[in-house]
């Protein structure tokens, strides 16, 4: 969506009509220059036809439910949004004798009704894990920030850009896929380009601070380490481990704080930004980093493609450089195989292209981290997750995450956005009702609900419920006048829908609730669409324009949620870390002093088996004797 509205390209116009410079007048508003342009041509300017097939508030509620999905991860294509117009020019009952209701709406309308709104713009999308949109969230980003403001303002970190660093890594391995174009002849469809690299999985390290400076990179090849001189064409004072995957673990991470420690400034206290890896948060790594005066701040689970810096503008160009320098090695030696005999040298000349002091300064300005800037963090990047309020007969046990990992119930019915709230960029529809207003249907099969209050009985007709199973045509409400608080609701597909309520002694009506047990309205027996009540849609379109729906709880059982920012060298951490120890050590002396038990018990049957063999053994000698 683009930063810049209507009105503000209308101002942009004025300011042309001035005398002033289309380019400069362009870049003052913020608006492409040659948007402006096609604006000043009147390219936009397209005259609503006689007989739209949709009326300018269900155009408007198309327009607000695009924006929406899009801003939650759930992007619509062109082919999806003719199909809901049909769909919602079939509703309306209208007849139009310029839309033919069996083919659908034609190329010509989408391509006016983009013209009637520029807003509305077609991208090719980025793929993002379902953790990262619910990690990646305001909430996650707010905390980080709130921690960091009070450690920059207790070390004076504000000014000392070459005391924070960030240390992250790396996986090459996966076949590389060319990121240039190549030539060939005009018309050829195919074009191969021969893989030099292999699927040796090898690990890369890296660290830098916020001044650009480098920390020598740690390489962690699979299994074992090559046969050759692998270090002597490698980047200088480079660090080397061996593991079963390549992967970094603990031991290799304490390895790695060592040679931190050798290479970093002598400065003390250092301020590290790393992410929530198991490997990077164990117990030594705490005791070292405390030890040797290393505040460590864990990044928020999920978020690195946001907070990261390296992440953010290193490895890609890292990644980058380092395919191109494969594939130019390719040209001149047709039978390389780029393993980890030859991987090196060709590292080290991707860390001097993409390791390089502005890339690392722009990690870190871009990310908010240094200078500490919270709305540096591009907001485009969290992704509003569907989010779901725990019900109450929800029973999971908290999931095994780490150290202190949050706990959260899965099973859930209602959309909301609250944990999530992202600035809001989707435009209302003008012609939102959010209240409950359902306009009665002769033709629609209604619904009779009776309220008992005493000796009294209250008796309304409220619509048919849609989006519910099926119903019969009448149900009675009766409401005892009992000491219980809730309200519980019995229905069935073949019974009438019963409910028991509670009604004060004092207070002769009873209120009935804002909505049942089920999500349902009481007043108009409608399941709600979350996206009429945040105001996106009018009601008359709940049926057509649906958000996505959940069959699965968000969160499968024993799955890891997502873990906030934390600094694990804080006095609080520690503490937390000493009682887990307590608590594990006693949980661990209870496991033994049950085996123990266990063997006492087995020794007692034992001594107790032998006694009566011997009584048995006794017994029979003596009958033999007698």
């Amino acid at each position: 969506m683009p930063k810049y509205s209507v009105d503000t390209v209308k101002e942009a116009l004025l300011a042309l009509e001035e005398g002033g410079s289309l380019r400069r007048v362009a870049a003052q508003f913020g608006i492409p220059h040659t948007t402006l342009r096609d604006w000043k041509r009147a390219k936009y300017a397209h005259l609503p036809h006689p007989n739209r097939a949709l009326l300018p508030s269900e155009e408007e509620a198309l327009v607000s439910y695009i924006f929406w999905m899009a801003a939650h991860g759930f992007p619509i294509t062109q082919s999806v949004a003719l199909v809901l117009a049909i769909q919602v020019c079939k509703a309306s009952g209208r007849e139009n004798p310029f839309v033919k209701m069996d083919k659908g709406l034609s190329r010509m309308w989408w391509s006016r009704f983009r013209a009637r709104h520029p807003t509305v713009a077609s991208r090719r999308p980025n793929s993002i894990e379902a953790e990262r949109v619910h990690g990646a969230t305001v909430a996650r980003v707010d905390e980080l920030f709130h921690i960091c403001q009070a450690l920059y303002d207790q070390h004076g970190f504000r000014g000392t850009p070459e005391l924070i660093y960030n240390c992250d890594e790396t996986g090459f391995g996966d076949k590389g896929s060319p990121r240039k174009r190549v030539l060939c002849g005009k018309g050829q469809r195919t074009v191969y380009a021969q893989q030099v690299t292999t699927r040796d999985h090898i690990t890369v390290h890296c660290c830098a601070c916020a001044a650009g400076e480098v920390i020598p990179p740690f390489v962690i090849f699979e299994k074992c380490l090559p046969s050759t001189a692998y270090s002597l064409e490698g980047p200088p004072n480079a660090l080397y481990g061996v593991s079963d995957t390549g992967y970094m673990d603990s031991d290799l991470f304490l390895k790695w704080l060592q040679h931190f420690v050798r290479y970093a400034r002598q400065e003390r206290p250092l301020l590290l930004f790393m992410d929530q890896h198991e490997a990077h948060v164990g117990t030594g790594v705490v005791d070292f980093c405390r030890t040797n005066q290393i505040e460590v701040v864990c990044l928020p689970s999920h978020t690195t493609h946001v907070l990261q810096p390296l992440d953010v503008s290193v490895y890609g160009p890292l990644k980058a450089a380092f395919t191109d320098m494969a594939r130019c090695l390719g040209l001149v030696r047709g039978n390389l195989n780029l393993g980890k005999r030859n991987f090196t040298p060709v590292l080290k000349v991707a860390l001097e292209q993409a390791c390089n002091p502005n890339n690392i300064r722009s990690g870190f300005r871009k990310t908010g981290l240094f200078p500490l800037d919270r709305k540096a963090v591009d907001g485009s990047k969290l992704v509003k997750g569907l989010h779901r309020p725990p019900s109450d007969d929800s029973s999971t046990s908290p999931p095994s995450t780490g150290e202190d990992a949050p706990t959260a119930s899965t099973t859930t019915s209602i959309y909301t956005d609250a944990a999530n709230a992202v600035p809001d960029t989707v435009p209302r529809s003008p012609t939102v009702d959010s209240a409950c207003d359902v306009t009665e249907d002769p033709s629609t099969t209604n619904l009779t609900v009776s309220l008992h209050r005493g000796p009294t009985t209250t008796t309304s007709t409220v619509p048919k419920p849609w989006g519910s199973p099926a119903s019969s045509s009448s149900a009675t409400t009766t409401t005892s006048p009992a000491s219980t608080s809730d309200a519980t609701i019995i229905a069935t597909a073949s019974s009438p829908i019963t409910i028991t309520a509670a009604a004060s002694t004092s207070s002769p009506t009873t209120a009935v609730p804002n909505t049942t047990a089920t999500g349902q309205c009481p007043t108009c027996r409608r399941f709600p669409n979350p996206l009429v009540t945040a105001g996106v849609i009018p009601a008359a379109l709940a049926d057509i324009l649906l958000p996505p729906r959940f069959d699965r709880p968000a969160r499968r059982r024993g799955g890891r949620m997502p873990l906030p920012a934390r600094v694990i060298t804080s006095e609080e951490h520690a503490a937390f870390l000493a009682a887990k120890r307590a608590e594990e050590a006693r949980k661990q002396q209870a496991r033994q002093d049950r085996a123990n038990q266990r063997v006492i018990r087995q020794q007692q049957r034992a001594v107790s088996a032998a006694a009566r063999t011997a009584r048995k053994t006794a017994n029979t000698v003596q009958n033999t004797v007698t």
